[in-house]
């Protein structure tokens, strides 16, 4: 998401011929910059929290194997 949000904002404006997108491609590459960085926040808060629980229910279901 990062990489196209910087494709979007320095590639693409000067790639494209003039069209009705031309002004949206900054606040779009802005937009996805923003998305993937706050992908990457949200799922190092709550990595250890969810491994954790997969731990866990691991655990509980190696318990009930029937040998």
């Amino acid at each position: 998401m990062i990489s196209m949000g910087i494709i979007f904002i320095l590639l693409l404006p000067n790639m494209t011929p003039m069209t009705f997108m031309t002004d949206f491609w900054v606040p779009m590459g802005a937009n996805f910059i923003g998305q993937g960085i706050g992908s990457i926040v949200f799922g190092s808060a709550t990595a250890s929290k969810e491994v954790a629980e997969h731990n866990s229910w691991l655990a509980r279901m190696s318990g009930n194997s029937c040998e």
